[in-house]
C-alpha cells in the first residue's frame, strides 16, 4: 500500500520545530490509515485485561466479548 501524505506551506511554518512537524506528519499518516482500513482504536473497541500487578496480560476486541 502507498499513499501521499500532504503537508501545507502554512503547516510547515506553524511547526518550525522537526518534532512538532515529524508528530504532524505521525499524525496525519495514522489518521489517513484509519480512514482506510477503518480501525477503532477507542476505548469502546478495545479492552485491557490487566493483572494485580497493573500489566497488560491481553488484548480483547469488542467483537471477541460474548455478552
Amino acid at each position: 500500500m502507498s499513499m501521499k501524505i500532504i503537508i501545507t506551506e502554512e503547516e510547515i511554518k506553524n511547526n518550525s520545530n522537526n518534532d512538532a512537524l515529524g508528530e504532524l506528519v505521525r499524525k496525519k499518516y495514522w489518521d489517513q490509515l484509519k480512514d482506510i482500513s477503518h480501525i477503532k482504536n477507542d476505548d469502546e473497541t478495545i479492552h485491557f485485561e490487566v493483572d494485580e500487578d497493573g500489566f497488560v496480560v491481553s488484548i480483547i476486541k469488542s467483537d471477541d466479548i460474548e455478552e
